[in-house]
């Protein structure tokens, strides 16, 4: 799931920032390209399969990266909008230690 998003990060400027931080029972990363979304990408990259994805393949990666994080009681949503530059919120469950 990382690999896919940061893979996609990469084909858009490269991953330049990200921050981590553990609070609660999450973890919450945030994860910038150093290049823009394509015009409009930012609103459709989760409705659908990418219409030109970044690796050739069938444009589903993120989508499935996305389910990945809800399956486990998580999320990955586009970054904080602003900087411009595309990027990712996730926020995944710490594991308890029982």
């Amino acid at each position: 799931m990382l690999s896919t998003l940061a893979g996609f990060l990469d084909a858009r400027g490269g991953l330049v920032r990200w921050s981590a931080k553990a609070g609660g029972e999450a973890l919450a990363l945030d994860l910038e390209a150093g290049g823009p979304w394509e015009q409009g990408e930012r609103e459709l990259v989760f409705s659908g399969p990418h219409p030109s994805p970044h690796d050739g393949g069938l444009g589903m990666g993120l989508l499935i990266s996305r389910e990945i994080a809800r399956a486990h009681g998580g999320s990955v949503d586009t970054g904080k909008p602003g900087s411009g530059n595309a990027g990712f919120a996730v926020v995944l469950p710490l594991g308890r230690a029982d």
